[in-house]
């Protein structure tokens, strides 16, 4: 066919139309890839909602139960709950779409870890630290109204001795910081990759370059321009972990890790919180993970960091939750209180 000037403005837009649509459904084809349904053989994921005063909204949340907690044998059996704090710019389907949810059937499937209730949390600004903000309240949230509402709703021990917090980057900010100032909630407490911030906030471009191009989704809304001081000190496990008194953390179990060759740096904050825990002899347990990088599969970390550390965190919080229930009674014989 011979190309005219009539020609060519159809020709042009039938290219565009072709192009739009191609990347249309190249998007449609990575959505469905990204929430792809995933074989579980020894949990059921369902999907639940609260309304949320903290937060002016309802709040919607995943939970991973027992294959057969239906069953009417189980019918009076209550579960040992894990609340899991997703990273910066995810939510609470994360964990089930990007590799999480394999790991913890598997484990619960070969008894590494007990049956139990693991609840996904949305934090829904996505960029929220799990603190309460300067718009947001999202630790009120979570402690507040998530952890009551899931006790009431699904069939879960009460009480911090059946209660475990784990995170990852963001969400590992979030359990640390969490955990030092209320650990009266939860007995067991798991990070990977924690995102933890320089204790003086003027520094943070210093020490990591590349947030500068965050700064208005990252920093703004949380902690405010510029940034608030005292807010700032509080809410940051390293400074925390300076001055809080060693004594209101017993019998709180503290796992963390991260990559020496994360790709964000966190891994020098990690090493430091762990300087300073070992310094006020804070019971801890810390790997540095060699060749270790950061996030879920993805081309930069094709191995899966989360994937790989997962198994660690969660033998650890079973460890723990094993350990509570081979003392309990035995208080007068060890000399203190059997984990309530």
């Amino acid at each position: 066919m011979k190309l005219g000037p009539s020609t060519l403005p159809a020709l042009a837009a039938l290219l565009i139309t072709t192009c739009l649509s191609a990347d249309a459904s190249a998007q449609r084809e990575r959505g469905r890839r990204g929430q792809a349904k995933v074989k579980l053989s020894n949990l059921v994921y369902k999907t639940g909602t609260m309304k949320s005063e903290a937060l002016k909204r309802k709040v919607t949340y995943s939970v991973f139960l027992p294959k057969d907690y239906d069953a009417k044998e189980n019918a009076q059996t209550r579960y040992p709950t894990i609340f899991f704090l997703h990273g910066m710019f995810e939510d609470h389907q994360r964990f089930y779409s990007r590799g999480g949810a394999p790991v913890l059937d598997k484990l619960v499937g070969n008894g590494s870890l007990p049956k139990l209730v693991f609840v996904c949390v949305n934090d829904f600004s996505r960029s929220s630290f799990y603190i309460n903000g300067k718009r947001l309240k999202v630790e009120d949230m979570i402690l507040q109204e998530l952890v009551p509402h899931i006790e009431k709703t699904w069939r879960c021990k009460k009480g911090r001795a059946h209660r475990a917090l784990l995170g990852v980057s963001m969400g590992g900010f979030g359990v640390l910081k969490i955990a030092f100032k209320h650990p009266g909630v939860f007995g067991v407490v798991a990070s990977h990759s924690a995102a933890i911030l320089p204790e003086d906030p003027d520094k943070l471009l210093d020490v990591f370059p590349w947030a500068e191009r965050y700064s208005d989704r990252m920093i703004k809304p949380v902690f405010g321009r510029p940034v608030d001081d005292k807010l700032w000190a509080a809410e940051n496990p390293l400074s925390l972990a300076r001055k809080l008194d060693p004594d209101t953390l017993k019998g709180l179990k503290v796992y963390f890790d991260c990559g020496d060759q994360d790709r964000y740096g966190f891994h020098q904050p990690n090493i430091e919180l762990h300087e300073v825990l070992d310094e006020r002899e804070i019971q801890h347990t810390w790997r540095l993970v060699k060749g270790g990088n950061h996030g879920w599969n993805s081309r930069e970390t094709p191995n899966g960091y989360n994937q790989t550390a997962l198994p660690h965190s969660l033998r650890f919080i079973a460890a723990a939750w094993t350990q509570k229930r081979a003392i309990k009674g035995l208080s007068g014989l060890l000399g203190g209180k059997d984990g309530k």
